[in-house]
């Protein structure tokens, strides 16, 4: 009897936990309290934009933060840690921010990468994290160049005129 009552009582919580987190997907309880979620969108590059291999590696995005808010925004660049932070446009508020990628932090390959901004606030009752990604192209100008140099000029025969 006494575990038919454990089994009951805990399937009844665990209920209301789940429907508790789907109720709300931009907010969760803890311990009774609501917890908003942070976001983090990176807003450029735009997500499958050809960068230029000779281009300045600048990204833009926005978050949920303000200055009266415990945040940190970082990104990384096809997962090679640690993150970096990026600078908030006001002081103390990420909710517009920027960071230029120089081949010091990591050589962006030429093809296909991914970027991911992650915001981290610190809170009560609960830290909270989310995560952006995108993904974006480098081409190398070079190669299009020489591919294109390399592209011989076929004339038609007499035949096809």
């Amino acid at each position: 009897m006494r575990s038919l009552i454990l089994i009951t009582f805990t399937c009844v919580f665990l209920g209301l936990f789940l429907l508790a987190l789907t109720a709300s997907p931009s907010q969760y309880n803890v311990f009774g309290q609501a917890v908003k979620l942070p976001s983090v969108k990176i807003v450029s590059p735009s997500p499958g934009e050809n960068i230029g291999a000779n281009d300045t590696l600048i990204f833009r995005g926005v978050s949920s933060d303000n200055s009266s808010s415990d945040c940190q925004v970082s990104i990384i660049l096809n997962d090679i840690r640690p993150y970096q932070l990026v600078v908030p446009i006001k002081e103390d508020d990420y909710s517009s921010w920027t960071i230029t990628l120089g081949t010091s932090y990591t050589a962006i390959k030429d093809g296909d990468n991914k970027a991911t901004a992650k915001i981290t606030c610190l809170g009560t009752p609960a830290n909270a994290t989310k995560w952006n990604s995108i993904n974006f192209t480098r081409i190398n100008e070079n190669d299009i160049v020489n591919n294109v140099s390399n592209v011989q000029s076929v004339q038609p025969t007499q035949e096809e005129l």
